[in-house]
C-alpha cells in the first residue's frame, strides 16, 4: 500500500493519467479523532486529481456511529451495486445465491496429551521468525518494580504509576515513544471457557500447518490449551460479525443457528450492534448464550483472534531513568448498556500484580506520534488526566538537559482533572519542575472544584498573550495529549481564537497558520478513544 501511495504522489503523473478509470473508496475511521478518515480522504482526492471518475460519494465509516462502521457501509454499498451493474451487467438481480457452507479451518493442527511425554523445552515458534531486536515477535520480559495508586483511595478512578526494570535489555526509547504491554487472560476466565468448550486444558498442540495465508500471532510450540488461551488468544474482547456466522455452523439447535445467521446478516446488523458491541458482550458471553455450539479444536484459530498488546505512552525519560520505563495508567472499569460491570483486560491485570513479588511482564517499544523538539525550543503542552504522561517524560528530559548546562526554552503546561484532592496526579513533580525552572507556567483546571466547570481550554484562554508569543514570535511548538473526545477540538478552537484576538487574524488566516504549524510538526496531537 505504501508503494502504491508513493507512486500516486509522483509529480510526473499527468492529470489525465486515470481518465479511463472509475473508482470507489470507503474509509474506516473514528470521528472522535482529529484526522477522521484522513487516508481515505487523501486517496479519494488524489485519484480525482489524476482524472479518475468516482462511481459514487466517498464512504466514511465511523466507529462512533450507533451501528459502527456498518452504519454508513450498508447504505453506501447499496448505492455501489447499481453503479457496478452499469459496468458489469451480469444480471445479478436474477442470480440465486448459494446457501453458505461451512468453511474449512485455516490451519491444520497436530495434538497430543501430556501423557505422550512431549518435551516442553522446545524453542520452536509458529509462524517461524528469527529472534532479533526486541519487538512484538520478540518481547522483553521486564520486571514490574512499582505498582502504585496515585489517585485518592476513595476516588472513583484508579490511576496507577508503574515502573518496569529494563536494565538487562538493550531497549532504547525517546520522549514520546510508546510501550506495548502484552496482557494475560484471568485464570478463572480461562478455566470457564475451556469447561464451556469441553476442552482438556492439558491437551498439547505440537504442530501448526498453514493451509492458507492468514494473520497469526507468534506462538511457542509445543503449547497446552491452558497456556494458549491464557497468553495468546482473545476471548474477552467483543467478537466481530464473522464470529457469529461461523458459530452458526456448529450449533446443534436449529433456532440458535438461525439466530446467529440472522445476527451476522445485513438485515440483522442493527440487532447485532445492540446485542454485541453496545452491550460489550464478549466471545465468552456469546458462547454461554448459544450453549448448543461446539467448536472443534481444529477451528480455534478461526474463531479466536490473537490477544493484542495494549499501548501506553511512556511517562519517563531514559536520560533521567536509564534502566526504567514508567507508565501512567487508568484502570478501566465501566457499566455496559445492560448494566454489567466491564473491566479493561490489560489495566485490570496489571493493577492486580504484586510488585513486591517482582512479576515479569512482556513489553516492547515503538515510536509514538509526537516528536519533541530540542529543549531550547519553547513549547505549549496540553495534557489532562493521563494525557500528561508524555509531558512528564519530556519535562524530565528538559530537566536533565538543564542540569547538564544546556539551554532550556520557555515551557507552558496545562493540566486538567476533576478535583485537587482526588485525581491531581504527580502534583509534587509539577511543583518541582517549576522550582527548577523547567516549567515557566503551570496551569491546572480542576473541573469540579467550583460551581462552574472549568476545563483546559478555559485556562488556555487566560494565557493567550504568552501562547501567541510562543507559537508566532518564537516559532515554538504546541502539543495536545489525551482522550479523543471533545478536548482536542476545543483546545484547537481556543488556539485559533488566540491567533485571531492576539494577532488580529481573520479566522481563515488563523486556520491556515495552524495548518502550516501541523505541516512543520509544530502542532501535534496524541489522542486515544
Amino acid at each position: 500500500m505504501k508503494a502504491f501511495w508513493l507512486f500516486l504522489l509522483r509529480r510526473s503523473l499527468s492529470p489525465v493519467s486515470l481518465q479511463d478509470t472509475s473508482f470507489a473508496v470507503f474509509g474506516l475511521g473514528d470521528s472522535s479523532y482529529v484526522k477522521f478518515n484522513y487516508v481515505s480522504k487523501m486517496l479519494f482526492n488524489r485519484l480525482k486529481q489524476l482524472g479518475g471518475k468516482p462511481l459514487l460519494r466517498r464512504g466514511d465509516g465511523n466507529d462512533q456511529h450507533p451501528f459502527g462502521v456498518y452504519g454508513d457501509f450498508y447504505p453506501w454499498s447499496a448505492e455501489l451495486w447499481p453503479k457496478l451493474q452499469e459496468f458489469l451487467p451480469l444480471g445479478l438481480q436474477n442470480v440465486e445465491l448459494p446457501v453458505k457452507q461451512r468453511p474449512n479451518p485455516q490451519y491444520e493442527l497436530t495434538f497430543a496429551t501430556n501423557s505422550d511425554n512431549i518435551s516442553k523445552n522446545s524453542s520452536e515458534f509458529f509462524p517461524v521468525s528469527a529472534k532479533g531486536e526486541i519487538s512484538s515477535e520478540n518481547p522483553f520480559w521486564a520486571t514490574l518494580k512499582v505498582n502504585q495508586r496515585i489517585t485518592a483511595v476513595d476516588w472513583e478512578q484508579d490511576v496507577r504509576h508503574l515502573t518496569f526494570d529494563i536494565s538487562s535489555s538493550d531497549i532504547q526509547y525517546s520522549t514520546g515513544d510508546v510501550a506495548y504491554i502484552q496482557p494475560s487472560n484471568p485464570s478463572d476466565k480461562v478455566t470457564q471457557l475451556l469447561k464451556l468448550l469441553n476442552y482438556n486444558p492439558n491437551t498439547i498442540i505440537t504442530k501448526i500447518t498453514e493451509r492458507q495465508k492468514a494473520a497469526m500471532t507468534r506462538i511457542p510450540l509445543p503449547i497446552t490449551l491452558q497456556e494458549l488461551f491464557s497468553e495468546h488468544l482473545d476471548f474477552l474482547g467483543v467478537p466481530n460479525r464473522y464470529f457469529f456466522e461461523l458459530l452458526s455452523f456448529f450449533c446443534t439447535e436449529p433456532l440458535q443457528a438461525d439466530r446467529l445467521l440472522y445476527l451476522s446478516s445485513k438485515e440483522g446488523y442493527e440487532e447485532l450492534y445492540d446485542y454485541s458491541k453496545k452491550a460489550r458482550r464478549t466471545y465468552l458471553d456469546v458462547i454461554k448464550d448459544f450453549s448448543s455450539a461446539s467448536i472443534p479444536l481444529e477451528y480455534i484459530f478461526d474463531f479466536f483472534q490473537p490477544l493484542k498488546a495494549r499501548p501506553f505512552s511512556i511517562s519517563s525519560s531514559q536520560l533521567a531513568h536509564p534502566s526504567e520505563i514508567h507508565v501512567s495508567m487508568v484502570v478501566v472499569k465501566y457499566k455496559s448498556s445492560i448494566n454489567r460491570l466491564k473491566q479493561g483486560l490489560c489495566s485490570s491485570w496489571l493493577s492486580l500484580l504484586d510488585s513486591s513479588a517482582q512479576p515479569k511482564v512482556r513489553l516492547w517499544v515503538k515510536k509514538g506520534t509526537i516528536r519533541f523538539p530540542p529543549p531550547s525550543v519553547p513549547v505549549v503542552m496540553v495534557g489532562p488526566g493521563t494525557g500528561c504522561a508524555i509531558f512528564r517524560a519530556y519535562l524530565q528530559h528538559r530537566a536533565w538537559c538543564k542540569s547538564q548546562g544546556q539551554e532550556v526554552g520557555k515551557a507552558i503546561f496545562f493540566f486538567g482533572c476533576r478535583h485537587e484532592n482526588s485525581d491531581f496526579i504527580y502534583a509534587e513533580e509539577w511543583k518541582d519542575m517549576i522550582e527548577k525552572g523547567v516549567l515557566s507556567i503551570f496551569s491546572v483546571a480542576f473541573s469540579r472544584d467550583q460551581g462552574k466547570k472549568v476545563y483546559v481550554q478555559d485556562k488556555i484562554k487566560e494565557h493567550g498573550k504568552e501562547i501567541f508569543d510562543i507559537v508566532t514570535q518564537q516559532e515554538g511548538c504546541f502539543f495536545i495529549s489525551g482522550r479523543a473526545e471533545k478536548m482536542p477540538q476545543d483546545v484547537r478552537k481556543a488556539l485559533i481564537n488566540i491567533l485571531m484576538t492576539q494577532g488580529e487574524m481573520a479566522e481563515e488566516v488563523a486556520q491556515k497558520y495552524l495548518q502550516i504549524m501541523e505541516q512543520k510538526n509544530r502542532y501535534m496531537t496524541e489522542t486515544w478513544a
